[in-house]
């Protein structure tokens, strides 16, 4: 403090000597260095006075590691068929993975005039979002076969309740109408012949949906497109003549949907599966009761360690995220529990070359330890609104898996003594 009251009583009262110092012809330099030592001792004093004082009549911490091995953890696999109307992505192609294929329908035909002379032109338009491919550095090149499809003018599919369990494309006429090549392109168009939509516009046809398939039934792709829960929406641009004048619109579609077929099953003895294109999650359940009865109890870490078993992945070199929910009611192994529906507690991140996934749940063990959380265990899902075809897989408690490969959880905590 001392230090401080010569600073202001050379600040302020003695004017006149700041001028006279000021006055003297002293380097830039050495001016700059000195208020610079001025400054760093001002600074040290002012920290001085904040830094704490630790008492030393502290009682000590007590630290302690558990571990909750695989044997005392609970596993179920659930595996529901999402409706996936809602999803940001649509899916066409065909590989060892999936085959899928995609519903486009152009009901809203308001933008166009009541009256019009004739139509020019009808393209569609599709943006791109990725190409998923598992072998090779080549990118590959996806046909599409897109169709018209017949049912009488009867709707028979809606985002909400249509899934590869009810709806297939064999009980319904298709009519061919063009093919798409898809390259490298950011955005991809279709010229189709006019009398498509003239046909909706004069009521003469109601059917109005497009499917869009892969042209080969070999094809190791999957192209993906954006959805119209995006901002880069699918569309038919149509260009026509009303009183002798060109122009032109947009026709946004009123659905889009993914029929995805998966082509391996997720029963498994060794291993659980995370999948968001059928909804395929998994229960982990553990005691802690017994393990840490103290609900005063601080945890200072706690992991949940998974091993990933890589010949039961397909993840398209992609990351992929894994959400976790707390159960909040008992719904552990409930087979029409959907994790959608319920708010998640945290998500991790895992590439494509991850061999070994450590996830923080401290957050969710403390509550469940201090009686803040009911321990109904854990859920581990995908989100099929950011739909993904990718699928992971990890080894569970199965005594068949190594024991280095098995899930565990490793908690550390932390009380006075």
């Amino acid at each position: 403090m001392k230090l401080s009251g010569l600073w202001n009583e050379f600040s302020q009262p003695k004017r006149h000597l700041r001028r006279l110092i000021c006055q003297q012809s002293i380097p830039v330099l050495d001016y700059l260095k000195q208020l610079g030592i001025l400054g760093l001792i001002l600074w040290m004093i002012h920290c001085e006075e904040k830094v704490p004082i630790l008492q030393s009549d502290i009682a000590p911490l007590e630290f302690n590691i558990i571990s909750i091995s695989s044997d005392s953890i609970n596993f179920n696999q659930q595996t529901l068929i999402p409706y996936l109307g809602s999803s940001n992505i649509l899916f066409v192609g065909n590989d060892e993975n999936v085959q899928t294929y995609t519903l486009l329908k152009f009901a809203n035909l308001a933008v166009l005039p009541d009256t019009l002379d004739s139509l020019v032109e009808v393209t569609l338009n599709l943006q791109a979002f990725h190409k998923f491919y598992l072998l090779g550095d080549d990118t590959p090149t996806v046909e599409i076969s897109v169709f018209q499809l017949l049912n009488g003018g009867v709707d028979p599919w809606t985002e909400d309740s249509s899934t590869v369990l009810d709806f297939n494309l064999d009980n319904y006429s298709l009519t061919f109408l063009a093919t798409l090549v898809c390259e490298n392109e950011d955005t991809f168009s279709l010229a189709l012949d006019t009398q498509l939509v003239y046909n909706w516009y004069d009521e003469t046809n109601s059917d109005y949906t497009l499917v869009l398939q892969p042209a080969s039934s070999d094809l190791a792709c999957i192209q993906a497109f954006y959805s119209r829960e995006t901002s880069y929406d699918p569309w038919l641009q149509v260009s026509y003549i009303e009183n002798g004048a060109t122009a032109t619109v947009k026709i946004y579609p009123s659905g889009d949907l993914s029929i995805i077929q998966y082509k391996q099953s997720f029963e498994s003895e060794t291993t659980f599966f995370v999948s968001s294109g059928r909804s395929a999650h998994a229960f982990l359940k553990f005691n802690l009761r017994d393990i840490i009865p103290d609900k005063n109890a601080l945890i200072a870490k706690a992991n949940l360690h998974l091993t990933i078993n890589s010949q039961a992945n397909q993840l398209y070199g992609q990351l992929y995220y894994l959400y976790i929910t707390a159960l909040d009611s008992a719904k552990f192994g409930d087979p029409d529990y959907d994790p959608q529906k319920y708010s998640y507690n945290l998500y991790h991140s895992i590439s494509d070359t991850s061999t070994h996934v450590m996830i923080d749940i401290k957050s969710i063990i403390q509550g469940i330890t201090s009686d803040y959380v009911e321990n109904y265990g854990l859920v581990l899902w995908a989100t099929t609104g950011d739909l993904n075809i990718a699928t992971l897989g990890f080894y569970n408690a199965s005594a068949l898996n190594p024991a280095e490969s098995r899930p565990y959880i490793e908690i550390l905590t932390m009380k006075e003594q």
